[in-house]
């Protein structure tokens, strides 16, 4: 019985979810065709304790997430605008930027989203060799047995294709599209109390029909 009162919803507001799934569809599809592609590089820093001491391995893993939020530093993200040269404001650069955390290998990963492939390798590679030579400076009085010390052993990664490509756009525009047109057509049947059909009479008063009365013509 449910899946005929189903049935039944699609048959009489199937084009809602038809027109529902072709707006989602075309609108996804325009946004992946307008928008700007972005490149992604991450560059890697390691914090490596001074000694092999429990204690200040625990030190370092309890640092990493404050370390992390120090990488995405707005006077670094000036320092790196100047030395490349970029056209781009300092915060605006740091909203390009994204730094998480891999604990139980000790790595901070920073990654820099630009339009160009190239500038993108770039500032990641300056944001990551200025944030350790300015780690370095700021922790160089303490004892050396006692630091941990932050290094970048590796170049910063070429820069790849990063958000949602132009197919992963239109599947999320036509499935949203299907559940919007669902939605709009089960609300409007549930505020709809109007009696069409033999099957709404039949259901609303609980008794098969008998018969029905034909409209009346012009020619009657």
């Amino acid at each position: 019985m449910l899946f005929k009162e189903y049935w039944r919803i699609l048959r009489r507001r199937g084009w809602i979810i038809v027109l529902a799934t072709i707006i989602g569809l075309a609108g996804m599809l325009g946004v992946g065709m307008l928008q700007t592609p972005k490149y992604r590089s991450t560059i890697r820093l390691f914090v490596v304790p001074a000694r092999p001491d429990y204690n200040l391995f625990l030190a370092g893993k309890n640092m990493l997430s404050q370390i992390a939020l120090e990488v995405r530093n707005p006077s670094l993200a000036e320092k790196v605008v100047e030395q490349l040269r970029l056209d781009v404001p300092p915060l605006a650069l740091l909203g390009r930027a994204r730094s998480s955390v891999e604990e139980d290998k000790y790595i901070i990963n920073l990654s820099v989203d630009d339009p160009d492939p190239q500038t993108a390798q770039a500032i990641a590679s300056a944001w990551g060799q200025l944030f350790v030579e300015d780690y370095t400076a700021k922790n160089a009085d303490l004892d050396r047995r006692d630091r941990l010390d932050v290094l970048t052993p590796d170049p910063a990664w070429p820069a790849a294709p990063s958000g949602l490509k132009t197919w992963q756009l239109a599947l999320v525009g036509l499935l949203g599209g299907v559940l919007l047109g669902l939605l709009v057509a089960l609300a409007l049947e549930f505020l709809d109390d109007t009696l069409k059909t033999t099957e709404d009479v039949e259901r609303f008063v609980g008794l098969p029909t008998l018969g029905a009365i034909p409209a009346k013509t012009g020619n009657q």
